[in-house]
C-alpha cells in the first residue's frame, strides 16, 4: 500500500504544480489586454483573435502556439519573443520590432509586416503567402524554407539575409513607378495615399494586364468612394447620395475628376442653388 501512497501524493504534487502555471499564463493575458505592457510574459497558447495591441510591448514574452489573427500589433516590441507556431494571419504588425524574435513555423499569411524590423529574427519554416514586407528590414535574418508566395518585397531590405529553400521568386516587386501611379489615383479619389493592401491588390492587377485607367474605374466604384460622395450630399444638400448620383459622380472620379471637383459641382448644382435661394 505505500508504494500506491506515495505514487498518488506524487500525482497530486505533480498537479499542483501545474496549476499556478496556468494561473499565472491567464494573469499575463489579462494584464497584456489592460494594460499592453507584459514583458517576459508567459503567454503561451493564448488566443488574442482581432485584439488591439497596438504599440504593446511584449519584449521577451513567449507566445508559442498563440492565436493573434486579425489582430492590432502596429509599432509593438516584440524583440527577443518566442513566436514558434504563432497564427497571426491577418494581423496588423506594421513598424513592430521583431529583431531576434523567433517565428519557425509560424503562420504570417496575409499578415501587414511593412517596416517591420527583422534584424536577426529566425523565421525558418514560416509562411509569409501575401504578406507585406515593403520597406521591412531583414538584414541578417533567418529565412530558410520561407513561403513568400505572392508577398509584397518593396524596398525591403535583404542584406545579409538566409533565403536558402524559400520561394522568394515567387514574391511580388513594387517598382516606384507602380506605386506612384497608385498612390496618385488614391490621393484624387479617395484623398488619401494608397495603404499597403491597397498597393499589393492593384499592382497585383496591374502585373495581369489591367489598365491604370481600369484600376481607377475600380477605386472610383468602391464603397470608401461612395461613402465620400455621401458626405459631400449630406454637406451640400442635407441629405443621402441617390443611387443615380452615387454612379454618376463614381463615373466622373473614374473618368479623371478629383473630390475637389465633385465637390464643387455638387455645391454648384441646381438643387443646392435652389436649397440657398430657400434661406434668403
Amino acid at each position: 500500500m505505500k508504494p500506491i501512497f506515495w505514487a498518488a501524493t506524487g500525482l497530486v504534487f505533480i498537479a499542483s504544480l501545474g496549476a499556478p502555471a496556468k494561473a499565472d499564463s491567464r494573469a499575463d493575458v489579462q494584464r497584456l489586454i489592460n494594460t499592453k505592457q507584459c514583458q517576459s510574459c508567459d503567454l503561451r497558447s493564448a488566443d488574442l483573435t482581432a485584439v488591439d495591441l497596438q504599440g504593446a510591448d511584449l519584449q521577451g514574452s513567449n507566445l508559442e502556439d498563440a492565436i493573434l489573427k486579425n489582430s492590432n500589433l502596429a509599432g509593438a516590441n516584440l524583440e527577443g519573443a518566442n513566436l514558434k507556431h504563432i497564427n497571426l494571419r491577418g494581423a496588423n504588425l506594421q513598424g513592430a520590432n521583431l529583431q531576434k524574435v523567433q517565428l519557425g513555423s509560424a503562420n504570417l499569411i496575409d499578415t501587414n509586416l511593412a517596416g517591420v524590423n527583422f534584424e536577426r529574427a529566425d523565421l525558418r519554416g514560416a509562411d509569409l503567402e501575401n504578406a507585406i514586407l515593403a520597406n521591412a528590414d531583414l538584414a541578417n535574418a533567418n529565412f530558410i524554407g520561407v513561403n513568400l508566395e505572392n508577398a509584397v518585397l518593396s524596398q525591403t531590405n535583404l542584406k545579409g539575409t538566409n533565403l536558402i529553400g524559400s520561394n522568394i521568386d515567387a514574391a511580388s516587386y513594387l517598382s516606384p513607378e507602380v506605386e506612384a501611379q497608385i498612390h496618385a489615383i488614391y490621393q484624387e479619389v479617395l484623398g488619401r495615399p494608397a495603404d499597403y493592401r491597397g498597393l499589393k491588390t492593384w499592382a497585383d492587377r496591374l502585373g495581369r494586364g489591367w489598365s491604370v485607367r481600369k484600376v481607377r474605374l475600380k477605386v472610383a466604384s468602391s464603397r470608401e468612394a461612395q461613402v465620400l460622395i455621401s458626405q459631400m450630399y449630406q454637406s451640400s444638400l442635407q441629405r443621402e447620395a441617390d443611387p443615380a448620383g452615387l454612379r454618376t459622380w463614381s463615373r466622373c472620379l473614374g473618368r479623371g475628376w478629383s473630390l475637389e471637383k465633385v465637390q464643387q459641382e455638387i455645391e454648384n448644382s441646381p438643387e443646392a442653388r435652389n436649397r440657398k435661394s430657400s434661406w434668403m
